[in-house]
């Protein structure tokens, strides 16, 4: 292939999708009071999402000794619990969602005024609500007269602070019951330490990486995920790409 200028990808096509993980039952937090049944992972999916990592580093070392102007493939659903995927998933639409709500103009910026005035009409007018109305505007620089954008909306915005701002929700709608739970967020960071562990192998190998698009109800998860490893990896050249299928809509 090579010698007819054809290139290859190395790609470890582990991928999983929620009916999969739903036939496993070694239950993590099936005992724990109150969580429901699409909130249980188990430790199972946990052990093999490692054991990946660890063969995703095998193919990037590969690709580095055979084809180093090559890329190596991976799937985040290989990293993560489906179903944990489609909940994180679904808890970035709800931050998208509210991003519209307080965008009133829908020029798709959120100014200091817009947002101000938008955030009381949804969230509780009292110490620990200004506290979070304070803290947002210091992650996005809007007191030094910066705008929001729908892109920062949901990547800058950690998944630990949807849970304290739903908090704080008037009505216990849509976003508040997107945010996740104390235990998804700490697999949610497990899943990001795993593919950032991929990305810093594979730019100290340089070897470019391709994230694979995967179903559409995982697929705002992964682009959380992909944006920001280039934000940390792409600056000088572009590492680390994404595929995008033309099967969804959106494309």
């Amino acid at each position: 292939l090579k010698a007819n200028g054809i290139g290859s990808i190395l790609d470890f096509a582990a991928e999983a999708d929620v009916a999969n993980s739903e036939k496993q039952n070694d239950n993590a937090f099936s005992n724990r009071k109150g969580v429901q049944s699409a909130r249980v992972y188990d430790y199972t999916t946990e052990f093999e999402c490692d054991k990946n990592v660890e063969i995703f580093e095998k193919a990037i070392q590969a690709v580095h000794n055979t084809t180093p102007e090559g890329f190596a493939a991976i799937k985040v659903t290989a990293l993560g619990n489906p179903k944990l995927l489609e909940r994180w998933s679904t808890a970035l639409i709800a931050m998208r969602n509210l991003f519209k709500q307080l965008d009133k103009d829908g020029d798709g910026k959120l100014t200091k005024d817009e947002f101000v005035s938008g955030y009381w009409s949804l969230f509780k007018k009292d110490s620990a609500g200004e506290k979070q109305l304070q803290q947002i505007m210091e992650i996005f620089g809007v007191n030094e007269g910066k705008y929001i954008d729908p892109v920062e909306w949901t990547t800058k915005l950690r998944v630990e602070k949807m849970q304290e701002l739903s908090s704080q929700c008037i009505e216990q709608g849509p976003f508040f019951n997107a945010a996740l739970c104390d235990d998804e967020i700490e697999l949610v960071n497990k899943m990001i330490a795993r593919a950032t562990r991929l990305a810093d192998l594979a730019e100290k190998l340089d070897v470019a990486l391709l994230i694979d698009a995967e179903h559409s109800y995982f697929q705002p998860a992964i682009d959380n995920i992909v944006l920001e490893i280039q934000r940390k990896h792409n600056r000088k050249k572009s590492m680390h790409l994404q595929h995008f299928s033309m099967l969804f809509e959106r494309n």
